[in-house]
């Protein structure tokens, strides 16, 4: 089905075509958003010596810790094998889209 296909069937997050759709909406929108990508160094190590189904407990432990963590305010997606990719509002201590207070140089 349609949500399948954009649904990682281990973790339950969005996959590579839902971030792309989702990105391409928000680019549209012209919304702001933080994209942070994800790569777990040593999964491989993991996951021969501990056993596949090990590994992938650990992927969807990780990936409900993301969605939890940006729950609300962002979305946590799984690019495939060890790659995620979590997006959110795009914010500043000044603010959504604004600038940092000018500041006067000293000459």
């Amino acid at each position: 089905t349609r949500c399948e296909a954009r649904t990682d069937a281990l973790t339950k997050l969005g996959n590579r075509r839902k971030l792309i759709e989702d990105l391409s909406a928000v680019f549209a929108e012209g919304r702001k958003r933080l994209l942070v990508l994800f790569d777990l160094n040593g999964f491989k190590q993991y996951d021969d010596c501990f056993g596949h189904p090990a590994g992938d407990a650990l992927l969807a432990r990780l990936a409900a810790s993301l969605d939890a963590a940006v729950r609300g305010g962002g979305t946590a997606y799984r690019m495939g094998g060890d790659e995620f990719c979590v997006t959110r509002e795009a914010r500043s201590r000044w603010g959504l889209g604004s600038s940092p207070p000018a500041t006067r140089s000293s000459r």
